[in-house]
């Protein structure tokens, strides 16, 4: 049994306790951390030391054969499904409006102000609303406080399915459809989320949140895809440095898409760097990265370095989603 605290700084020596099977402890020190469950082998030299080798290095995110096979299984039936939520909610918004009394559209109403965001409003409350609320959480606020919030996005979702039976069969058939559609949709990025997720036995770690963002714009609501990275890499021996990424891709229409990569290092160093697949969108976007960089100094950022490219983000920085598994298998 391996026993140590956390990895926190660099040059910190990690205590080893090795309970052997007379009973007995060995205390060993150790340079790096181990993670629980890491198999080591020992061996004594003739001057009293021991040398270790790692056999097999333990991961928060090892996933086993059969962990992979029952993910693969889930996205093959979530992603055929999924519906964007700016897509869903623009269809639910039928739901709203016949006829206005009904339980349906009250909250068919309630999801449409939580998780449309208006540009205008320029409140990051709101994104931090539809990240709290929107569902992906979910799981995780059921296991700390075996409840969740009655305007969680998965809570809705299961009151409109209740809701349903007490329409004409289309209408009901309808709704089940588009509420199976963002259930999926939230399936399929929580899992790519947790396929993207690693923990290195040496502190390094990123982890992933993925997620739809319904904005209003010319009446109805568009999806702008979020996904946001949290991350600490070491490079030469270096200490951490953790950093913030947010991908955001957008598909304006007749302007193509945009890609938009921002990432937030220490001392609120800012940099962020934008992909349009269009020429005229490219260079109106060019032309408006002065006055975005006055924003951000009025916001309180250090001076941020802003890029704007012709063409399609890197496949490292492209947050769009991938067909990660065979959906014909």
């Amino acid at each position: 049994m391996v026993s140590q605290p956390p990895p926190a700084v660099r040059n910190t020596t990690f205590q080893l306790q090795l309970a052997l099977n007379n009973g007995s402890n060995i205390q060993l020190q150790s340079d790096k951390p181990l993670p629980q469950g890491s198999q080591l082998q020992f061996n004594l030299q003739p001057d009293g030391s021991v040398v270790s080798k790692v056999l097999q290095a333990s991961s928060a995110t090892t996933m086993s054969a059969l962990d992979q096979l029952e993910i693969q299984s889930s996205l093959r039936q979530a992603l055929p499904q999924q519906i964007s939520l700016g897509n869903a909610l623009t269809q639910l918004n039928h739901f709203a409006t016949e006829p206005q009394n009904s339980p349906v559209s009250s909250v068919v109403r309630s999801m449409l102000q939580l998780f449309g965001f208006k540009p205008a409003q320029r409140s990051p409350s709101i994104i931090q609303q539809n990240i709290e609320l929107g569902g992906h959480q979910t799981e995780n606020q059921l296991a700390k406080t075996h409840q969740t919030n009655s305007q969680d996005m998965k809570s809705q979702l299961s009151i409109l399915q209740q809701l349903s039976k007490q329409l004409p069969e289309a209408e009901a058939n309808r709704l089940d459809q588009l509420v199976q559609g963002i259930k999926a949709r939230i399936t399929g990025q929580q899992i790519q989320a947790l396929q993207q997720r690693k923990e290195q036995p040496d502190g390094q770690f990123e982890r992933v949140l993925q997620l739809d963002i319904p904005v209003h714009f010319q009446n109805k609501l568009e999806n702008v895809e979020l996904k946001i990275s949290h991350e600490a890499q070491a490079h030469h021996g270096e200490e951490l440095k953790p950093q913030w990424r947010v991908r955001l891709h957008f598909d304006l229409q007749e302007d193509g898409s945009v890609d938009a990569e921002i990432r937030l290092r220490e001392n609120d160093q800012l940099s962020t760097q934008f992909w349009c697949n269009k020429q005229s969108t490219y260079l109106k976007l060019q032309q408006r990265l002065d006055e975005f960089n006055q924003r951000l100094l009025q916001q309180g950022y250090t001076e941020a370095e802003l890029q704007c490219h012709h063409g399609s983000a890197p496949e490292k920085q492209a947050p769009v989603q991938k067909q990660l598994i065979d959906l014909r298998t």
